[in-house]
């Protein structure tokens, strides 16, 4: 499963709706990037515009599910506003979504319980795995306790954090909550052969996430003053779970199309066997697990 991003609704209406995609049955994940009290004020004043925004995606693009996530940056948000946040998306987004911001586990407690008794919305949580071992085992066991109906997990470079990758997988699995992965990158980057395997597959295949997101921004190429698409653009290649750079003719309808490839990948064991890079970056990540 592949969870959409703000690019795919800027595209529809950048494009003047030539962009014309059918998201019926996928899920849309809209962030927000709210980098101090000022910024969430705004946003929490702007709540009807907001709504009407969320209201007119759900209508053209036929989104089953529209949720949310916040971008703090360094920024830590009282829990007052963090509480008032909860309630915007009670009041716009069919799923409230309670995230805990940086190592805060008592606050997530805390804002988990406020959730619970201040919406029936379906509740889920999102969280940046980047803990201490301990600190993330203890939040998995919290989650197996209040058990919410998903939990979204924050992205890092795998190389570098396999072993929280790992936990979160295995724990989440024996749990049985659907567990995915938000802030994706595109390429797994992390040794020079495998540079440019596609990440979310990696994350569905290997570590058994039941979906991604990818965090993905648009390039552009300034000349002067004047800034628009670069040269060339990404390409999924279906072939071999790669991105590949190719000339730049249709930025917009490549995304959507890169969209319903990732989401029609099924990176099982038979998927494998045909791809032997793909076999061979396993290895290599059996072999991170075992060092780290």
């Amino acid at each position: 499963m592949q969870i959409a991003n703000n690019k795919h609704v800027e595209d529809f209406w950048i494009s003047g709706g030539t962009v014309m995609p059918d998201f019926s049955g996928k899920v849309l994940e809209l962030k927000y990037s709210l980098s101090d009290e000022a910024e969430v004020n705004e946003f929490l004043g702007n709540k009807n515009s907001t709504h009407t925004e969320v209201k007119q995606a759900k209508h053209k693009l036929n989104f089953s599910k529209i949720i949310c996530r916040f971008f703090f940056s360094n920024y830590v948000p009282s829990l007052e506003l963090q509480k008032q946040l909860i309630l915007l998306q009670k009041d716009i987004f069919d799923e409230v979504t309670v995230q805990m911001v940086k190592d805060n586990f008592d606050d997530l407690k805390t804002l988990y319980g406020y959730a619970l008794n201040n919406t029936e919305k379906p509740l889920s949580t999102l969280i940046d795995p980047k803990l201490s071992p301990s600190l993330l085992l203890q939040v998995v066991e919290y989650l197996g306790t209040v058990r919410p109906v998903n939990t979204r997990w924050v992205y890092h470079k795998l190389s570098s954090h396999i072993d929280r990758f790992r936990i979160v997988s295995n724990t989440m699995q024996e749990l049985g909550i659907d567990a995915y992965v938000t802030n994706c990158r595109k390429r797994y980057a992390g040794d020079t052969e495998f540079k440019n395997m596609d990440v979310s597959t990696i994350l569905k295949g290997y570590f058994k996430f039941k979906g991604c997101a990818l965090d993905c921004n648009s390039k552009n190429n300034k000349e002067g003053k004047k800034k628009g698409f670069a040269p060339d653009m990404d390409l999924f290649d279906e072939k071999t779970y790669e991105w590949i750079k190719v000339k730049n003719e249709d930025y917009r309808g490549n995304r959507l199309r890169d969209f319903v490839k990732l989401d029609g990948i099924n990176p099982n064991k038979e998927e494998l066997d045909k791809r032997d890079k793909v076999k061979r970056l396993y290895q290599r990540l059996e072999k991170l697990g075992a060092e780290s």
